[in-house]
């Protein structure tokens, strides 16, 4: 066992919870390589916003498809969150943590919407997808992509 730091030796380099922050000994390939090693494993994380009148805003979003550095994500149309990036699209963070090993990762970026007509929602579509947006018995709302809850009908104002 390392032996117990006084609190004047306590800082950013040598407090062990936050000593990973500052290894600047692993380059930046590899950082990312872990980075992405986390964020593969989980599905699952949390999407955040700036809204205004209130702040951040975060909710759990299943990540579509990640590509490189981009996490394609579906949402609903209706969903404030649209609003959130149209306003701040660079106030935008994903954040995954996993339990079991309690890894966690954390990026901010901007965000950007596609088009209705992206070609990727249909190649990230899954029976798994359909059941956040659902059928809902109009005959127009049918929980698949080309279900206007999911694309956006204004093409100024497409889903991420």
């Amino acid at each position: 066992m390392p032996e117990q730091l006084t609190s004047q030796e306590v800082n950013s380099k040598t407090d062990p919870s936050v000593a990973k922050q500052w290894d600047n000994d692993v380059s930046t390939e590899k950082k990312f390589e872990d980075f992405y090693a986390i964020a593969d494993k989980l599905k699952v994380g949390l999407l955040g916003t700036l809204r205004e009148g209130t702040g951040p805003v975060h909710r759990s979003m299943a990540v579509a498809k990640r590509a490189g550095p981009d996490f394609l994500f579906l949402g609903n149309a209706h969903s404030q969150k649209f609003n959130d990036i149209e306003k701040h699209p660079e106030a935008v963070t994903v954040t995954f943590q996993n339990s079991s090993t309690q890894d966690w990762i954390s990026v901010t970026g901007k965000a950007v919407t596609a088009s209705n007509e992206d070609p990727r929602i249909k190649e990230i579509w899954s029976r798994g997808t359909s059941a956040w947006f659902g059928d809902l018995g109009d005959g127009v709302h049918t929980g698949k992509p080309e279900d206007r809850q999911v694309l956006r009908e204004n093409p100024s104002k497409p889903v991420c």
